[in-house]
C-alpha cells in the first residue's frame, strides 16, 4: 500500500469509452458514427443498422440505455431507459434467439430486467 501521505490515483480504473465502427465490406474504412461516453457494452439490434448501448453518469455508473441508428449523429439517438437510483447499475445483453435486448438494472440486494422486442416497435421507452 502507498504511504498514507500519498494520494492514489485510480482514475484509470474508471473508463468511458468511445465506440467507433468499421465497414466490413473489404475496405475496412471507418464509419462516421462515434458514440461518446459509453460503458463497454454494445448490443446489435435486429439487423446491422442499429445498436444499443449505455452511457455513464458522473460516478461512472451505467445508467442510460440508448438506441443508435448507424449513419445518424449520436444527438439523434433514442433514450429508452434511465435508472436514477444511484444504488443500481445497468447492464445489457441480447437473448440467445436474437429477438430481445435485455436491460438488467441491479443493486447488491435486488434486480429487475426490462426486455425490448426487436421484432416489435423500436424506439419506445422501456
Amino acid at each position: 500500500a502507498p504511504p498514507a501521505d500519498q494520494e492514489t490515483d485510480t482514475s484509470h480504473l474508471r473508463c468511458r469509452y468511445q465506440i467507433r465502427f468499421r465497414a466490413l465490406d473489404g475496405t475496412g474504412r471507418e464509419l462516421d458514427d462515434v458514440l461518446e461516453g459509453s460503458d463497454s457494452e454494445l448490443v446489435w439490434g435486429a439487423n446491422d443498422s442499429e445498436v444499443y448501448y449505455a452511457t455513464m453518469d458522473a460516478q461512472h455508473r451505467p445508467w442510460k440505455l440508448w438506441r443508435h441508428v448507424l449513419g445518424t449523429p449520436q444527438a439523434e439517438d433514442t433514450l429508452l431507459l434511465t435508472e436514477e437510483n444511484e444504488l443500481f447499475w445497468l447492464a445489457l445483453h441480447k437473448g440467445a434467439a436474437g429477438r430481445f435486448v435485455f436491460a438488467t438494472v441491479a443493486s447488491p440486494e435486488t434486480s429487475e430486467v426490462h426486455a425490448l422486442d426487436l421484432e416489435g416497435g423500436h424506439g419506445e421507452r422501456l
